[in-house]
């Protein structure tokens, strides 16, 4: 079943986690999409990205060129634009339907603690998630440390 989580960025940029949660998805050998709102937004994204470590590098492509079966990371607006990605990362309050959700091993949603429009469309999420009985793990940013906030539906027996 999927594993979903949800970070709330208090001081990192969304660049740097997203730079953070993708280089760790392909040291786990996953293929990830990473799906925003706007095309003009994900290029932004992408130049960042080029752009954010001097010393590594982290390969990854706009969706819509010519090898993105190839891409181990594929930003993109439309989820019909992944092929066979393990792992999808949200960001900017894109949307994602609780059967989109079920195509992937692990769903990310990345959202700013200073955009209320983010912080609403991620409670949304949560809800209709949570009641789809979909395993649910929120995290926040604690100073310099991810603290875990709450759970749902991790079927695991409080009780023992």
């Amino acid at each position: 079943m999927v594993e979903i989580f949800f970070y709330r960025l208090e001081r990192r940029s969304l660049v740097s986690m997203l730079y953070t949660v993708l280089s760790k998805s392909l040291e786990n050998g996953w293929r990830v999409g990473v799906r925003g709102r706007s095309r003009q937004r994900m290029h932004k994204i992408d130049r960042e990205l080029w752009r954010f470590a001097d010393d590594d590098f982290l390969p990854h492509g706009l969706a819509g060129g010519k090898f993105d079966r190839a891409q181990p990371v594929l930003l993109c607006t439309e989820l019909d634009e992944l092929t066979d990605q393990d792992v999808l990362v949200v960001i900017d309050g894109a949307e994602v339907e609780s059967e989109e959700a079920n195509n992937f091993n692990r769903v990310s949603f990345l959202f700013e603690s200073r955009n209320n429009e983010e912080i609403a469309i991620a409670r949304k999420h949560w809800k209709r998630l949570s009641e789809n009985n979909f395993p649910l793990q929120y995290w926040a940013e604690d100073g310099s440390r991810w603290v875990k906030k709450a759970e749902a539906n991790s079927g695991i027996d409080p009780d023992g």
